[in-house]
């Protein structure tokens, strides 16, 4: 399952990021805040193992997923 999230997340970021970058005008914010939930999601998953937490790996890999939808069209 927690390996599945970080396509899922890629999948539904996607788009998302597009539209914002559509709406902003401004590519740079919307590349800058995925880099900063891409990093959030992996520091995320590297503390769940020190922390032998599931729902820790679950977040982080479905963060790092939602930071990883940078494909944006302009």
């Amino acid at each position: 399952m927690a390996q599945s999230l970080l396509p899922l997340g890629q999948g539904i970021s996607q788009p998302l990021a597009s539209l914002l970058v559509k709406k902003l005008r401004e590519i740079k914010i919307v590349l800058l805040a995925s880099l900063i939930i891409a990093i959030a999601g992996n520091v995320t998953y590297m503390a769940a193992q020190k922390a032998n937490s599931i729902v820790l790996i679950i977040l982080g890999r479905a963060l790092a997923g939602f930071g990883a939808g940078e494909k944006i069209d302009k």
